[in-house]
C-alpha cells in the first residue's frame, strides 16, 4: 500500500511543477500574440491613413498644378474640365480634412498639424 502511495505522490511532484509551467507559458504566448496581433492592426491602420492622405493631396496638387498652367497661359480648360476639376478638388479636400480629424487618432500629430491646403 505504501508503495501505491509513493507512485502518486511522485507522479503528483512530477505533474504540478509540469502542468504550472506550461499554464505559465500558454499565457505568456497568448499575450504575446495578442500585443504582436493589436501592434499589427495598429500599424495596418497607419498605412491605410498615410495612403488616403497621399491619394488626396495628389489630387489637390494635380488640379493646383493645372489652375496655375492657366493662370500663367499654359493651358486652356473648357468650363466642363474646370468644373469637374473644382468638384474633385473640393471632394478631395474635405476627404482630406476628415482623414486628417479622424486620423488624429492613428497618425502623428505633426502630420495633422501640418497648414491647411489651399
Amino acid at each position: 500500500m505504501g508503495s501505491v502511495s509513493d507512485f502518486w505522490q511522485k507522479f503528483i511532484l512530477a505533474i504540478v511543477p509540469a502542468a504550472i509551467a506550461s499554464g505559465t507559458l500558454f499565457y505568456a504566448a497568448r499575450t504575446i500574440a495578442a500585443r504582436q496581433h493589436h501592434t499589427s492592426k495598429w500599424w495596418e491602420l497607419k498605412v491605410e491613413a498615410y495612403s488616403r492622405i497621399i491619394e488626396q493631396l495628389a489630387s489637390v496638387k494635380y488640379s493646383l498644378d493645372l489652375w496655375l498652367k492657366e493662370s500663367w497661359g499654359m493651358t486652356r480648360l473648357d468650363d466642363t474640365i474646370s468644373a469637374e476639376l473644382r468638384q474633385k478638388h473640393d471632394r478631395a479636400k474635405a476627404e482630406l480634412t476628415q482623414t486628417l480629424h479622424t486620423g488624429a487618432f492613428i497618425i502623428d500629430q505633426s502630420a495633422v498639424d501640418a497648414p491647411p491646403t489651399p
